[in-house]
C-alpha cells in the first residue's frame, strides 16, 4: 500500500522559495538586454523591433512574477488547509470506518 504525506511546513517554505524566484525577477529589466541594437540601428526595423521586444520582455518578466506570488499564496492557503484537514479527519474518523 503506498501513501502521500503533505508536510505543511514544506509547503510553507516552497512557497517562501517560490515568492524568492519572483523577487529575483522583479528586479530584472530584461528590456534593457536589447536597447543597444536601438542605439545601433536608429531609424531601422530592427530598431523599432528590439525596442518593442524589449518593453515585451519587461512587461512578460512582471507577469510571471505577479503570477508565481499568487501561486505562492495559493501554496500558503493549501498548507493551512491540510492542517484543518487533518484535524477534522482525526475528530471524525472511528475504527474500522475507512476515511
Amino acid at each position: 500500500m503506498s501513501s502521500v504525506e503533505i508536510v505543511k511546513d514544506s509547503v510553507v517554505n516552497a512557497a517562501n522559495r517560490i515568492e524568492e524566484a519572483a523577487t529575483v525577477v522583479d528586479g530584472l529589466e530584461a528590456g534593457t538586454q536589447v536597447e543597444g541594437v536601438a542605439t545601433a540601428l536608429p531609424g531601422s526595423d530592427s530598431a523599432a523591433k528590439a525596442t518593442t521586444l524589449g518593453a515585451t520582455w519587461t512587461q512578460e518578466y512582471d507577469a510571471w512574477a505577479q503570477s508565481v506570488r499568487e501561486h505562492a499564496e495559493a501554496m500558503r492557503t493549501a498548507a493551512a488547509d491540510i492542517e484543518e484537514t487533518d484535524v477534522a479527519v482525526a475528530a471524525a474518523y472511528r475504527p474500522g470506518v475507512p476515511v
